[in-house]
């Protein structure tokens, strides 16, 4: 173009905030599941083994 031609777009600075991401990554809500799905077992487990320390009797 001609060389008296405006540049209009001007770069843009780093912000004080980053930019977002695309938020978790895909394989984290299957691992938190799991996670919470073994928790439960191993409560569980305990809990039919009386081994919870408030399922102790005193004496």
């Amino acid at each position: 173009g001609p060389a008296n031609t405006p540049i209009t777009a001007q770069p843009q600075r780093a912000g004080l905030v980053p930019n977002a991401t695309n938020g978790v990554p895909p394989i984290v809500p299957p691992l938190l599941a799991s996670a919470a799905a073994l928790s439960i077992v191993i409560v569980s487990v305990l809990s039919m083994m009386r081994v919870l320390p408030w399922q102790r009797r005193l004496g």
